[in-house]
């Protein structure tokens, strides 16, 4: 299985204006980076959306979830395969074709989302950002650690 994981540039997030926290967040599988490694995006709204469709894949409540990024037609199609191991597609709908391709375990990239999510909260703690998104994203984190019982989420 592939090794995979969120990874999340702590010093470029960033609150715009309008309130939105952006900055570089990407998924690497140590031999490629989707969409890239200096990919921008609004980190808390994706991370929440990343970490609720896994909870529900890692629960059983369903066999297949895309991750989405908001900027850009960016997508992983995640397809639960045999017990935790799940097949993994890196989509291009710019290209209409897949980037890159591998089996991994879905508790493992639970567990990588989860320890991006928590970080991401610690920021906005430390730089008082607090918005609607910022509260959807502490709710999610909440629920999916009560879910994960035993689990070793960190």
């Amino acid at each position: 299985m592939q090794e995979l994981r969120v990874e999340m540039i702590e010093q470029s997030m960033a609150l715009s204006g309008s309130g939105a926290i952006s900055g570089n967040i990407y998924f690497d599988f140590g031999i490629f980076q989707f969409p890239e490694r200096a990919w921008s995006d609004t980190a808390v709204v994706i991370v929440e959306w990343w970490l609720t469709a896994l909870n529900g894949l890692v629960m059983g409540r369903t066999d297949e979830v895309e991750l989405r990024f908001m900027d850009g037609p960016f997508w992983l199609s995640v397809q639960r395969a045999s017990g935790d191991e799940c097949q993994v597609r890196c989509e291009d709908g710019l290209r209409e074709q897949i980037q890159f391709q591998c089996r991994t375990s879905a508790l493992e990239l639970l567990r990588s989302t989860f320890g991006v999510a928590t970080r991401l909260l610690q920021v906005c703690y430390q730089r008082q950002w607090s918005s609607a998104d910022v509260e959807t994203l502490e709710r999610q984190v909440i629920t999916v650690r009560e879910l994960a019982g035993d689990w070793r989420l960190h």
